[in-house]
């Protein structure tokens, strides 16, 4: 049958259609469904799942000491046990997994284990999850994936929390504690204050207030710089730095007296403590200071 030449022709997207019945065309091949795509590829792990022993679980929660106050974050969650055995303490908990059988996992263990009102789960990146909400963060991850979650640890964790990294490092960061257990090395983090910079302090002194600068320079907990009391610029020494909690000693700048021991919490851009001379604890006085710079 020849084709009248005054009909329009066919759309596009009839052209997949198959001809109708009673014609002699050939059909059109019609894609193969089994190649088809409906859901999307599982998300590439950053680690392989190796799950945690039970009693390295029990211990890194001793090391982190967890309580009922705490917001324990697990990235990498697996299976949900060490989220378990915290909402077992009387924490609140949150495992983060990108494996959705993983998580599937969790689910059905935090119901058999009675705790699902304590626990939630996350299925996405741990890159992705905000930590903000977190006292305690547990990794079991390769070194690498931990040093590419250090800046996100120390800027989003608050000064004060605790970090428990299960076997691997994280880099050049030293742990404030460690301990071994069922043959692994647990290390303990305390996320440090930012103190670094210039800080205007005023010392209470019996009769008198001081005035002292400080300039301060920290590379995770460590912590160096001077004090400047009038026109005289000392070194600090035996500075500590545990969480949001500082101590120093400042000497006097011709040694005619002793040295003065200041401790203080650090919050954001202020500062507030005690100093004392050292070997004279009743001469105690307040101290304080703003962050310049």
């Amino acid at each position: 049958m020849t084709p009248d030449p005054t009909l329009p022709e066919p759309p596009a997207s009839e052209a997949l259609l198959p001809p109708p019945p009673g014609t002699t065309d050939s059909p059109r091949p019609w894609p193969d469904p089994r190649s088809l795509q409906v859901h999307r590829n599982q998300p590439v792990r950053d680690v392989p799942y190796l799950p945690t022993e039970e009693p390295v679980v029990q211990a890194m929660l001793r090391l982190a000491n967890v309580t009922e106050n705490d917001v324990v974050y697990d990235l990498g969650c697996g299976d949900g046990r060490i989220c378990i055995a915290a909402a077992k303490r009387g924490a609140r908990a949150v495992g983060v997994d990108i494996d959705l059988v993983r998580i599937r996992e969790c689910l059905e263990n935090a119901t058999r284990a009675n705790v699902r009102d304590r626990v939630k789960f996350l299925r996405q990146s741990f890159f992705d999850t905000d930590l903000r909400g977190a006292t305690v963060v547990m990794l079991y991850l390769l070194s690498n994936i931990n040093v590419k979650l250090r800046p996100k640890l120390l800027w989003e964790l608050r000064p004060g929390s605790r970090l428990v990294i299960n076997h691997f490092d994280i880099g050049d960061w030293k742990p404030d504690a460690t301990l071994k257990a069922h043959h692994r090395e647990l290390s303990l983090f305390i996320i440090p204050a930012w103190v670094q910079g210039t800080w205007k302090c005023v010392v209470n002194d019996p009769g008198r207030r001081r005035h002292m600068t400080l300039r301060l320079h920290r590379h995770y907990q460590q912590v160096w710089g001077t004090a400047q009391v009038g026109r005289f610029e000392v070194p600090i020494a035996d500075a500590t730095l545990v969480g949001e909690r500082l101590t120093f000693t400042v000497f006097h700048p011709r040694h005619a007296k002793r040295a003065a021991r200041y401790t203080c919490r650090v919050d954001g851009n202020r500062m507030s403590g005690m100093c004392h001379l050292i070997g004279d604890l009743a001469q105690a006085c307040a101290w304080g200071g703003t962050r310049a710079q």
